[in-house]
């Protein structure tokens, strides 16, 4: 599938939200808007909240931070990154999340290849089956 014509434009507001290993997750970008070349979406990520160590084998994440700090671990190194940086998780390689602070942090992430944004969407799919 090629990557249309059309406008995509995405207010604020807009993308379709799923809660999942307690934060928010809105997809704002889909992998079927641009070829699966990216997909982006925008995280809340409550105080207390953290992703333990992981690696991804075909995708690179990209963060942005907009609001709030988190706590980032990459290839082993911790850092702290606050409104207005980037952070790189490149493939293979592991990385892991935590906000130790008092309020949420809000956040971009971008995928590429795209498909993370619809992984989210299975993850919720599975959780709220598992619950019921």
């Amino acid at each position: 599938m090629s990557i249309g014509q059309e406008r995509i434009i995405v207010q604020p507001s807009e993308g379709d939200l799923i809660s999942v290993f307690g934060y928010k997750v809105m997809r704002k970008i889909r992998g079927e808007q641009t070829s699966g070349a990216v997909s982006i979406v925008e995280l809340l990520y409550p105080p207390g909240n953290f992703t333990p160590p992981h690696r991804h084998l075909k995708t690179v994440e990209i963060g942005y931070i907009l609001e709030g700090e988190l706590g980032v671990m990459v290839a082993e190194e911790d850092f702290q990154v606050g409104p207005g940086s980037f952070f790189v998780r490149p493939i293979g390689v592991p990385h892991a999340l935590w906000n130790n602070t008092d309020r949420p942090a809000r956040l971009l992430d971008t995928y590429t290849p795209a498909g993370m944004e619809a992984w989210y969407e299975e993850l919720a799919r599975s959780s709220r089956a598992t619950n019921r």
